[in-house]
C-alpha cells in the first residue's frame, strides 16, 4: 500500500454551533463507511484504511474529534459518549443508509457507544486496538501516558509516545520512520498537550463491558501482539462480550499500537474477508 494520503476532501459540519471537520474518500452516494481515529490523531492516521475502503466502493468519512484536525476544540468533551454524540450528529447530516463503522483505540471506544446508541444504524462494526472497560492495569497505562504528555513540549513527549505506540522496526529505521510520519501527519501541527491529556482522561472512563452483549451486528476485533498501549487481552475480552464477534491477533515485529499503519495490508486482508465482495472495482 502507498503511504500517501491523497484524494480526499476535508469538509466542515456544524454540530451545536461547533465546527467539526471530516475527510471524505470516494464518491458520495455510495455505501457509507465511517472511521474514527484514536486519541490525538486526525483523519490522516486512518488514511490507508480509508483509501482501501474507497477502492472497495464505499464513501468513506473519517471524523475528527473536538480540537483535532481543524475541528473546534470546545467545549471539551466530558466523556466518550460526548464524542459519540458528535459523530452521530455528523452521521445524521450525511443522510446515508446503514454504515460500516470502524474505530481505532479511543475511536474504538467511541464506535462502541455509537453502535449501542443506534441499533440498526450500522451494518458492520470494526474495532482496532480496543477495550471494553478500563481496569486498574489499563488505568495505570493511561496515567503513565498522561505523565509523559504533561511536559507540554511535543519535542519531548512526541518521541516518548512513539516508543509506546510504534514498533521496534519502525523506530530503528530512519527512512521508514520519516516516510510513515509524513504519510500520517502531513500538514498537521502537534496536538496541544492539554487537549491530548483530556482525550486520555476520557479514555479512562470508558466502560461498555456490561452492555456489549446487546449488540446485534457483525463485529470484527483486531489486536496487535506487541501493542504496548492496549494489550491484546483487552481485544479478546471485547470479542468475547459481543455475540458472534470475530477476533484476530496480528502477529510479528510490527504488530504495535500502530498496526493499522505498519501492517496495513494485513488489516486490509481482514477487512476484505469480513466485509465480503467489493462493491466496485478499485479506483
Amino acid at each position: 500500500m502507498s503511504s500517501s494520503a491523497e484524494s480526499y476532501e476535508l469538509i466542515p459540519f456544524q454540530v451545536e454551533g461547533r465546527r467539526l471537520m471530516a475527510a471524505r474518500w470516494g464518491a458520495s452516494g455510495r455505501p457509507l463507511a465511517v472511521l474514527l481515529p484514536g486519541a490525538g490523531a486526525d483523519h490522516l492516521s486512518l488514511s490507508l484504511q480509508a483509501r482501501h475502503l474507497a477502492g472497495r466502493g464505499f464513501a468513506v468519512w473519517v471524523l475528527n474529534a473536538r480540537g483535532v484536525g481543524g475541528s473546534d476544540p470546545g467545549p471539551p468533551a466530558s466523556g466518550v459518549l460526548d464524542l459519540a454524540q458528535d459523530a452521530l450528529a455528523v452521521l445524521d447530516q450525511l443522510g446515508e443508509g446503514p454504515a460500516v463503522l470502524l474505530g481505532q483505540s479511543l475511536g474504538s471506544a467511541v464506535a462502541q457507544e455509537m453502535a449501542l446508541s443506534r441499533p440498526g444504524r450500522f451494518s458492520h462494526l470494526v474495532l482496532l486496538a480496543t477495550w471494553a472497560r478500563t481496569d486498574p492495569y489499563l488505568a495505570l497505562q493511561f496515567r503513565l501516558t498522561q505523565g509523559i504528555v504533561a511536559s507540554g513540549d511535543p519535542e519531548l513527549y512526541g518521541p516518548a509516545l512513539l516508543y509506546l505506540i510504534a514498533s521496534r522496526p519502525f523506530l530503528n529505521d530512519d527512512q521508514n520512520r520519516r516516510g510513515l510520519l509524513r504519510g500520517m501527519f502531513t500538514g498537521r501541527r502537534a496536538l496541544p498537550s492539554g487537549e491530548l491529556g483530556r482525550q486520555l482522561t476520557i479514555g479512562q472512563d470508558h466502560d461498555t463491558a456490561s452492555r456489549l452483549s446487546a449488540l446485534e451486528l457483525p463485529a470484527l476485533v483486531l489486536s496487535g501482539e506487541h501493542d504496548l498501549m492496549i494489550r491484546s487481552v483487552y481485544g479478546e475480552e471485547v470479542a468475547a462480550l459481543i455475540p458472534g464477534a470475530q477476533h484476530h491477533l496480528l502477529r510479528g515485529p510490527r504488530s504495535s499500537h500502530l498496526f493499522h499503519w505498519e501492517m496495513a495490508e494485513e488489516v486490509a486482508h481482514h477487512l476484505d474477508r469480513f466485509l465480503g465482495p467489493s462493491r466496485s472495482h478499485p479506483a
